[in-house]
């Protein structure tokens, strides 16, 4: 039987001070990984203001990398040449400060597409095409990346009386990493994200290596319904697991993210071969984080729907959960550091291993 909040308390570590009553069960979160970081967006078509309210009234561009050449020491100290293969990335701001973001990237690199401005521009003329909700514009990585998130609402769908989501299209761009777009599934009973299909496709990849045309990136993009996941959904719905499969599923999605997880090598001879193999401090660690996702399986929020009973949907949103909110981190107070890690990092890696096995076990 599910209990009901008495008395809430916080869970170290947590996002958005994940709250608790005494029984474990969760609150609701008040928000998605991608929101809950200050976004001021009074009329999406004032580029340049939405750009100087959020801090992104800049524009990425390189300058000469300088390398040390191995010379005999001369009297006037060491020499250096300018590098022919790299460049150094820097954030140019008004009034021209130069700012280094600490990359480096080949001098085929472009930015003429992936700036900001872009970025802004792309979803002002999303929204004269679409009825649109800007949620979130957001600086991450020290200036190295830069994300935005809209809500649609013509796509809202509500599925087994309950379970509601809601898409959100997305789009990030970085000094070192490609353009993405892409939509986010969000669950308003829990505000687990889930990345969607796209035109049939999980996102559209644009690469620096040339420049991005915003009409080309508009013409290709459309405003599908959650049709696709929708059916993903419904196969996870009906596929009932045992307890001892879905701790099987849970720990088949933390071998998988050794690495990050256990500093466990995956290769060479000294690899261990299974969970039991690594260390006994690490194994312990392992155990406990399945013994963190069957908790979640059944105090997570939203987790007391009928839909989310004995079944693959449950067990996901049960790591969905974990990696979104739940999941302790080093850096407490940095919504943004759990936010970079779901875009581009280990959580992105634990969440995608998640959604594949929780579709095969459907399948």
């Amino acid at each position: 039987m599910r209990h009901y909040p008495t008395r809430a308390r916080q869970i170290d570590g947590a996002v958005n001070g994940l709250e608790v009553d005494i029984y474990g069960n969760a609150k609701r979160p008040t928000w998605a990984w991608f929101q809950g970081i200050k976004t001021v967006v009074d009329d999406i078509q004032d580029v340049p203001g939405t750009l100087a309210n959020n801090g992104l009234d800049f524009e990425y561009g390189t300058r000469a990398l300088y390398r040390k050449v191995d010379e005999p020491m001369i009297a006037n100290g060491d020499v250096f040449e300018e590098s022919k293969l790299r460049r150094e990335v820097v954030a140019i701001h008004p009034g021209g400060k130069v700012y280094p973001l600490h990359a480096h990237v080949s001098t085929r690199h472009k930015f003429l597409g992936h700036q900001p401005e872009d970025l802004v521009r792309f979803f002002a003329a999303l929204a004269r095409q679409h009825p649109m909700s800007f949620e979130s514009l957001l600086v991450l990585d020290k200036g190295r990346t830069i994300f935005a998130a809209a809500k649609a609402y013509e796509c809202k769908t509500t599925m087994f009386d309950t379970e509601i989501i809601e898409p959100y299209v997305c789009f990030s761009t970085g000094v070192d990493r490609a353009s993405h777009l892409w939509f986010e599934i969000v669950l308003p009973s829990c505000m687990n994200a889930i990345p969607n299909y796209i035109n049939k496709r999980s996102a559209y990849r644009f690469t620096h290596h040339r420049a991005l045309a915003l009409e080309d990136m508009l013409d290709q993009f459309t405003l599908e319904s959650t049709a696709n996941i929708q059916l993903d959904i419904t196969n996870m719905v009906k596929r009932y697991v045992s307890r001892e499969d879905r701790r099987r599923y849970f720990g088949r999605i933390l071998w998988d993210n050794r690495a990050t997880l256990y500093q466990a090598k995956i290769a060479g001879e000294s690899a261990p071969h299974a969970p039991d193999a690594m260390t006994e401090e690490k194994y312990a660690k392992y155990n406990r984080e399945i013994d963190e996702l069957e908790h979640w399986y059944s105090h997570g929020a939203g987790q007391d729907q009928q839909c989310r009973s004995g079944n693959v949907w449950g067990a996901l949103n049960a790591v969905l959960f974990w990696t979104d909110h739940a999941k302790r981190s080093r850096d407490v107070a940095d919504t943004r550091a759990r936010t970079n890690s779901i875009l581009q990092g280990p959580l992105q890696a634990i969440k995608r291993s998640a959604i594949t096995r929780a579709q095969a076990l459907a399948a």
